[in-house]
């Protein structure tokens, strides 16, 4: 059974594709963080290309030891959250240094 989109017709197919994405969050923060030196768009590509490869090695060791389902829905929503954890860091990233530039125009 191949299901290549995020929502499917019921709900367990929607929890364990909220699941994925939840579970990858944590991925794209650690990722974002250790590349402190990138910068913008390029972090987050970066992040996005390794949850991708992350999830495809998932998947295909899913695939050929036969454990659990092996579908590319799977690799959309754990990008979808690595981009999310990215995302959420460079936001912070973003307020820690408006916050540096507020407090020293002061």
């Amino acid at each position: 059974r191949t299901n290549i989109w995020w929502f499917g017709t019921n709900m367990d197919d929607n929890t364990a594709n909220l699941l994925n994405i939840i579970f990858f969050v944590p991925f794209g923060v650690m990722v974002t963080c250790i590349q402190g030196v990138e910068k913008g768009w390029r972090r987050l590509l970066m992040t996005g290309c390794y949850s991708f490869l992350m999830s495809l090695s998932i998947e295909l060791l899913q695939y050929i030891t036969i454990r659990g389902y092996s579908e590319f829905v799977d690799l959309e929503t754990n990008v979808a959250g690595g981009l999310l954890g990215a995302a959420f860091i460079m936001i912070v990233d973003q307020c820690k240094e408006s916050r540096k530039e507020t407090i020293g125009e002061e």
